[in-house]
Formats: C-alpha cells, sequence, structure tokens
C-alpha cells in the first residue's frame, strides 16, 4: 500500500556500476550496490527485473547466504538500467544528471524537497562526481551520529556542511522544510519550478526561500548542465530587509591523501583537484569580497571546504558560476583549463566557456521586461545554454522561451516550450516538453526526408521552401524528434 517497491530507483540512477555513491547521510560512499539483503526480498517478491541484474550474479556467485537460497529464483529475464534515460527527474528529492552511464561520467544529483527523518538542512545543495571521485561532496553523518548533542544538531547536519547559500554567514542559515506526511498544513518545503531530464541538457530550477528563516524574499537556483561541457550555477537572491545581508555560497570536497588540501583559490577561480578528477569553478558575479579555505579532519571523511563571500549589506544579488568537471587519464594528463569570460547585455548576464577548440555559451535573464537580442542571439527564452564548435557552429542547445534565433537557425513555438537541439552529422534530434498542445517550426536548408516523433515516422509535417521552415503540431507533454 506504500510507494516502497520503488525505492531502488534512486541508487539507480545516482550510483556508479560497483556501487559507489554520495553519502546523503545514513548511506556509505562505498556502498554494496543493489544486492543487500531487502533488494533480494523485493526480487523474490515481485520479480523486480533492474534489481535482478544485480542480484542475480550475487546469488550465483556464492554470497547471498542462507536467504540466497531460499529466494533464489531463475524466472525473471533481467532488464539492465543502460535502457533507462541517464538523467532522471525526483519529484521530492531533486534530479539526477548524468553524461552517461558509464564509469568515467559525470554524476550531478541535487536535494530538493520536503523533510524526512534523519534528512540534513541542505536544501539546495547538490553534490558531483567525475570518473569516479568526489569533486562536490556531502559530508555524511559523521563519527558522532545523530544524537551527540540534544542541544545543538551536530556540524554534518546543519546548512554549513553542505553545498550551499548562508545568509549574514549563519552556519544554520536554513531550517528545515516540512513534512510530507499527508497533513494539509505541512506543506511548506522547497520545489522545483522547472525541471528537464534530456539526453543532451539537464535543467532544474529550484524554489528555496521559505527554509531561509525570512530572511529571503526570493531565492530561485538554477542549475543547467550541457552533457559535454559546463554546468552553469545560478542564483538569483533578494533580501527580506532593505538593509540587505552577506552571503557565502559553499562548496565541499574531500581532502586527498594525507589530509591534504583538494582545493585553491585565486581571483574568483577555484580548482578542485582530485585523483581521478578535476573541477574548475568561475564565478562571474558577484564580485567575491573573500574566500576562505577550510579543512576538517573528519575521521570518516576528512574534507575541505571553501566559502565564498560576497559584499555585505547587498538587497540583492545574483550569483553566475561556471563549473567544469573533468575526467583524468591513467597518466594523471589534463588539457588546459577552460578559458571562462562574463558577457553581459540589457537585462542579461552570462558566460562564455572556451574550451579543447569548443565554445559553451549560458544566458540567463535578469529582469522580465528587457532587450531580446544578446551576442547575437535573438530570443524570448528566460535562459538558454549553446554549445559551438571553433567555426561558431551550433552543436546543441537548451532553452525555454517560444522563439529562438541565431544566424540560419530559427525556432518558433505558440506554446512554451523547453527544448533543446542537437545537432549530429546526419540527423538532428529535438527533445521538447510542454504544458499545452502546440504548433511547432523550426528551420531547415533542405526538405527532410523523414521525421520520426518517439521512434515512428510522422505523417502531417510541412516543409515551406520559401521560408526553408519545418512546420508540425506538437501534443502536450514530452516528446522526441528525429529529423533525418
Amino acid at each position: 500500500t506504500t510507494n516502497i517497491e520503488n525505492w531502488y530507483k534512486y541508487p539507480l540512477q545516482v550510483m556508479y556500476s560497483g556501487g559507489l555513491m554520495q553519502d546523503y547521510g545514513d548511506g556509505e560512499r562505498h556502498s554494496s550496490g543493489l544486492t543487500q539483503e531487502h533488494a533480494e526480498w523485493f526480487v523474490k517478491r515481485t520479480g523486480n527485473p533492474y534489481l535482478y541484474s544485480y542480484v542475480k550474479p550475487y546469488w550465483e556467485s556464492g554470497k547471498g547466504g542462507y536467504l540466497g537460497y531460499l529466494w533464489y529464483r531463475d524466472d525473471i529475464k533481467p532488464v539492465y538500467r543502460e535502457t533507462l534515460p541517464v538523467s532522471k527527474v525526483f519529484e521530492a528529492q531533486g534530479i539526477v544528471m548524468r553524461s552517461g552511464w558509464g564509469d568515467t561520467a559525470t554524476v550531478i544529483s541535487t536535494r530538493t524537497g520536503p523533510n524526512s527523518n534523519h534528512y540534513h538542512y541542505d536544501q539546495g545543495s547538490f553534490q558531483l562526481m567525475t570518473n569516479g571521485d568526489h569533486l562536490l561532496t556531502d559530508p555524511g553523518i559523521g563519527y558522532l551520529g545523530y544524537y551527540a548533542n540534544l542541544d545543538y544538531l551536530i556540524y554534518n547536519i546543519q546548512a554549513i556542511a553542505h553545498n550551499v547559500l548562508l545568509v549574514d554567514h549563519d552556519p544554520e542559515s536554513q531550517t528545515p522544510a516540512d513534512y510530507d506526511n499527508g497533513i494539509a498544513a505541512l506543506r511548506d518545503w522547497p520545489r522545483m519550478i522547472h525541471s528537464f531530464a534530456g539526453k543532451t541538457a539537464d535543467a532544474s530550477v529550484a524554489d528555496l526561500a521559505c527554509v531561509y528563516k525570512d530572511k529571503l524574499a526570493l531565492y530561485n537556483r538554477t542549475l543547467l548542465y550541457t552533457k559535454t561541457g559546463p554546468l552553469f550555477l545560478f542564483d538569483q537572491v533578494k533580501s527580506s530587509a532593505p538593509e540587505g545581508h552577506v552571503y557565502d555560497w559553499l562548496f565541499h570536497a574531500p581532502q586527498n591523501e594525507n589530509n591534504k588540501r583538494s582545493i585553491s583559490y585565486s581571483g574568483q577561480h577555484v580548482l578542485i583537484d582530485r585523483p581521478a578528477a578535476r573541477l574548475t569553478i568561475d564565478v562571474v558575479e558577484p564580485e567575491i569580497a573573500s574566500a576562505v579555505i577550510r579543512a576538517r579532519d573528519d575521521k570518516k571523511y576528512p574534507e575541505n571546504y571553501i566559502a565564498l563571500s560576497s559584499k555585505a549589506k547587498l538587497p540583492d544579488v545574483n550569483f553566475l558560476a561556471v563549473l567544469f568537471p573533468e575526467a583524468k587519464s591513467v597518466a594523471g594528463d589534463m588539457a588546459a583549463e577552460p578559458k571562462v569570460s562574463k558577457l553581459n547585455g540589457q537585462g542579461w548576464i552570462g558566460a562564455r566557456v572556451e574550451h579543447k577548440g569548443n565554445m559553451y555559451l549560458g544566458f540567463f535573464r535578469t529582469q522580465s521586461s528587457t532587450s531580446a537580442n544578446i551576442e547575437g542571439f535573438t530570443t524570448d527564452a528566460s535562459r538558454f545554454t549553446v554549445s559551438l564548435t571553433g567555426d561558431n557552429i551550433p552543436q546543441s542547445l537548451y532553452f525555454e522561451g517560444t522563439s529562438f534565433k541565431f544566424k540560419d537557425l530559427a525556432i518558433q513555438s505558440t506554446e512554451v516550450i523547453t527544448c533543446t537541439f542537437n545537432f549530429q552529422k546526419n540527423a538532428t534530434v529535438i527533445e521538447l516538453k510542454s504544458d499545452k498542445s502546440s504548433s511547432f517550426s523550426f528551420s531547415s536548408e533542405h526538405k527532410p526526408k523523414n521525421i520520426f516523433l518517439n521512434g515512428t515516422s510522422l505523417r502531417g509535417w510541412q516543409y515551406d521552401p520559401a521560408t526553408k521552415m519545418v512546420s508540425l503540431k506538437l501534443a502536450e507533454g514530452r516528446c522526441e524528434l528525429s529529423i533525418n
């Protein structure tokens, strides 16, 4: 009568193949994967094919003990997670963004939603792993446990221990969100007001103001991830008090061997250097008034974190940072770090990222009434990202709005859509999400040979050779178009 049989979906999505995942509290970073006794019981009871793909080889290796003998089944066809989309939205938890299913992939997990037993004060926090290495992390529960002090919650639980915003340097900046327990009065918790999990790009926009002790009138945290490149982090913050606040942005990472710091900072630039991966964080806005790196020699998970502080008495602030995770080779060789520069327009803030001959652009609208033009792009989008080749040719695109134009590329919809374009050699793949049915059109130099909607050949589309526009009708909801 409960949703418990779906418990496996989150660890299935967030872990590496060997079970490695973030420690969010009671868990273990080096978990045993989906072979524990409850997984075995669910396989026996429900025949779950995803769990079976983990449990069956575990049983057959003789590790299941007497329970494996009692619960053994050989009548299930295993289904592997690689058949699932790599990214997934969890309405009560956040979003898991992945660049792929491989063990060198980047895995980003966010925290937004109601409170529950043993949860931490970590709303808006996000964790990042690349190549099986922790780059931005949750410190876990720690060796002191939950109940070491009945009057003060330990460091690991407080906001300061997570990748969040602090207000006025307060380590306890957040209060716990309400519980989702069926009582209508207890429904005040942060929510994702927009999300998208795709093959080309992922997005999450979270409204977090309600847990900040009435100090913030607005706090929206946006994460836009281009699978082949950067993660854009954009915070919009407005104070409830006219005198404003000072704000701290925190980023946590494990220490390296012998408790050596993995974090360094210079001139708006953070480097997290780990054995198997590195992460660069370039703060585009605001000006960072001070940066402090602190180390914590926890017995279980020694970590260090950096606190980037704004100027004091700011009634509102926009924070834009470009995070670029990269896997290291076996030899440890790395290319030059990404080059990040700030882009400004009337009512816009953006960043240009140059790396390995490619260019990535991310733009965020800061005013509702503003120019539709920014750096050669014309759009009504609230936010968008573009990746370009060295020759300034679009490779991929993410936007939210009804219109978009860049050079010969034009997109138009009668309703607001969330949309990604992936420009491949022989095809263009478009992912769309809309709350309403709409008329949708996009430019094409030549008349397409075929258009597939969710894998099925689409009829009824039209091509106008004069305008070089393809037009079609779309139902509400989520769909994928492949244009050949």
